[in-house]
């Protein structure tokens, strides 16, 4: 038979072919008609709970099955696990499923009401008549069994504590509290009297409910899990300024008598409980989709790319700023001698005027990017407008059918290639806007009940009202009308450049620079135009920065590494420029890289026809075709990024993307496989459980 075993914590369960265990005494075998994949099962088979044992494991404690003589039962088991065909399991642990309930509802939703049904009858007492309960973690599954059972046990009053007010909207609760990013921001003031509270979520949230108690009845709490954390800090003066009693439940908090007891009871009530929206999956593709060994793997390794990306990004971007100052300084002083150490200097006073505006005027930057976007908008047509008149034009046959080989490629087709890559940098970055804490966290999602984790993208502006359907509409948008202006201005350069050649080798190191003064014949004018290009990339550079909402809540030791790392980067340039464009373009490359890798999930996802998380924004029937076309575009430009701008290739001209991303990759293969996989916790173990 077959059986799903974890052979090392933390890995995902592997898909083996087993000796059918023999029959022991009292035992009666039952093929598996489900298993739930509840959190005490995840924690279990991630080796984090203290009932985990030893490896190999097998996953699960409960579910539904079918004995050999045809009878429909539940049955749990802590010792045995629950994923295989068939388990052996004592007679004590098994009861008739009633009539009713359909299988794969019972066994998704009988462990997560037992957590409630056992924290009510055996760890509170003497409860009086028309309780009040706060459910802290209403929204998880555990959480919603439990507003329906809490009523089943006379409680007139029910209150859901959580970080979905919309879905908290939607479980008929008789009040809500919001739980705030910074929990000591959470407001617990309209909780009023409260009898029991029913905890999921533990950590900081429970130490600042506690505190901001006030309950005029005894107040019995009940720790159930941990999805915001292990541990709190709770004051000794709060424990003596409430009438408050502190309990646990779980295994070992009762015993297991009690359990079974509970059970029978718990059984009786199921078919009265709401369903519960639950999601599929075969025992035999538990390997393939699990989350712990794809989505720790892919996340850690797409958060180095990421890391790369926007640290050589960043300084790329400065560098166009601080080299644009420079093509200015030339064009205005004719003997003024371009030194490369300047560039540098002009880089990191770039970066360190963004650092400013993101610690000491972190508050203004919603201002700030508002004017950025005004200029933006109005500095195309500022730009366009003079080139339109005052320049003097090429042909249309020049613009359309004249092609200039200047790299020394033997085809135009890869000249072409090789030229189109600073497009493709042009439009990088849009979905800056959905990351909030970090970036480029993909991840390959399962789902319940055999995997349960399913989130693709498990930060988002938190900013930003309605931003499930909000940030895909802006980001589009952004797209097509900043991609529109770029084309619109690729043809008015092509047609007011005059020939290529004279401005290729252009002093100020900008060509477009000297198209503007040729087009314009004023100094002036042209500074003006240049300018506003500048304050438009510096704003960039603030932006790259600006990874969390303003205010002194900031990553700053996050921003000073940025700062040092790009200053660092920039002395590169005073060696050699085309080193510093080497190092500054893995930029490309590697967000490349973490658009590639999440992509893919999604494509695979969609080949096997696996459900894709709930979401508003969707390409519906075209999100194939699109996954796929944008996944061999970026695969075709992913290859041409390592190639070389020009030839003969030199020591100096070489492109050592290749070396630097290759390198950066066997470190990050290497510190996982040595260190990361036993203490990385992957995102998904983070993200609070909000539907």
């Amino acid at each position: 038979m077959h059986q799903a075993q974890v052979q090392e914590w933390g890995q995902a369960p592997k898909f083996i072919e087993v000796d059918e265990p023999a029959l022991g005494v009292d035992e009666v075998r039952i093929t598996v008609l489900a298993t739930g994949v509840h959190q005490v099962v995840r924690s279990r088979a991630a080796g984090k709970h203290y009932s985990s044992g030893k490896l190999p494991h097998v996953p699960g404690v409960d579910g539904v099955g079918e004995t050999d003589d045809g009878q429909m039962v539940y049955w749990f088991s802590m010792e045995r696990g629950t994923m295989a065909d068939r388990v052996n399991i004592p007679k004590r642990n098994i009861r008739p499923l009633p009539e009713g309930p359909d299988p794969v509802q019972a066994a998704g939703i009988i462990n997560p009401a037992l957590s409630s049904w056992m924290a009510f009858k055996t760890r509170t007492k003497d409860l009086p008549a028309h309780f009040t309960v706060l459910i802290v973690g209403a929204t998880s599954a555990s959480g919603r069994v439990a507003i329906s059972l809490a009523r089943a046990l006379g409680a007139k009053r029910v209150i859901g504590a959580g970080r979905n007010k919309t879905i908290m909207e939607t479980l008929g609760l008789d009040g809500t509290v919001v739980i705030a990013d910074k929990p000591e921001e959470t407001d617990w003031s309209a909780l009023g009297d409260v009898d029991v509270i029913l905890d999921y979520v533990y950590g900081p949230v429970t130490a600042h409910l506690l505190a901001s108690l006030k309950s005029r009845r005894a107040t019995q709490y009940v720790h159930i899990g941990a999805l915001s954390g292990q541990d709190l800090l709770l004051p000794g003066a709060v424990l003596r300024s409430k009438n408050l009693t502190i309990r646990g439940s779980g295994p070992g908090a009762w015993a297991m008598h009690e359990m079974a007891q509970s059970i029978d009871e718990l059984l009786a009530l199921v078919k009265g409980i709401p369903e519960q929206p639950i999601k599929l999956a075969k025992l035999e593709d538990i390997e393939a989709f699990s989350p712990r060994s794809c989505q720790r793997f892919l996340s850690y390794i797409v958060g180095w790319i990421s890391v790369l990306g926007w640290q050589t990004g960043l300084a790329s971007i400065a560098f166009i700023a601080g080299t644009l100052i420079q093509g200015l300084i030339v064009l205005n002083n004719p003997d003024y001698i371009f030194q490369r150490w300047h560039g540098t200097l002009l880089i990191i006073a770039i970066v360190a005027f963004a650092v400013l505006f993101n610690t000491v005027f972190a508050k203004h930057l919603p201002v700030i990017e508002g004017l950025v976007l005004i200029l933006h908008l109005l500095g195309f047509f500022g730009v366009i407008i003079p080139l339109w008149v005052l320049s003097p034009r090429n042909t249309a046959g020049t613009v359309f059918t004249q092609f200039d080989n200047l790299r020394g490629w033997p085809t135009q087709g890869v000249s072409f290639m090789v030229g189109l890559l600073t497009s493709v940098y042009g439009l990088l970055g849009a979905d800056s806007a959905v990351h909030s804490k970090s970036h480029g966290v993909f991840i390959i999602g399962g789902m319940p009940p055999l995997v349960v984790d399913q989130a693709y993208h498990v930060v988002v502006s938190e900013e930003i009202r309605d931003a499930s359907i909000v940030l895909p509409r802006a980001t589009m948008w952004s797209i097509v009308v900043n991609g529109a202006f770029g084309w619109v201005m690729v043809i008015t350069f092509a047609f007011i450049a005059g020939n290529p050649l004279d401005i290729v080798d252009s002093q100020t190191g900008y060509p477009f620079i000297d198209a503007f003064y040729n087009a314009t014949g004023s100094k002036v004018g042209t500074s003006v135009m240049v300018g506003i290009m500048i304050v438009n990339t510096t704003s960039s550079v603030i932006s790259t920065l600006a990874t969390v909402k303003p205010g002194w809540n900031i990553p700053l030791n996050a921003v000073l590494v940025t700062f040092c790392c790009t200053a660092l980067l920039s002395l590169i340039n005073i060696g050699s420029t085309a080193a510093f464009n080497a190092v500054s373009s893995m930029g490309t490359n590697a967000l490349l890289t973490t658009y590639i890798i999440s992509i893919g999930c999604v494509v695979v996802r969609r080949l096997r026809s696996l459900p894709l998380p709930a979401r508003r924004w969707s390409l519906g029937r075209a999100g194939l075709f699109v996954n796929l076309i944008a996944l061999a575009f970026l695969l075709w430009i992913w290859v041409f990024l390592f190639f070389p701008q020009t030839t003969p290739v030199t020591l100096s001209t070489m492109n050592w993307n290749v070396l630097i991303n290759g390198g950066v990759m066997i470190l990050a293969f290497a510190y996982y496989y040595l260190h990361g996989k036993r203490e990385y916790t992957g995102p998904v173990a983070l993200v609070k459980d909000n539907t």
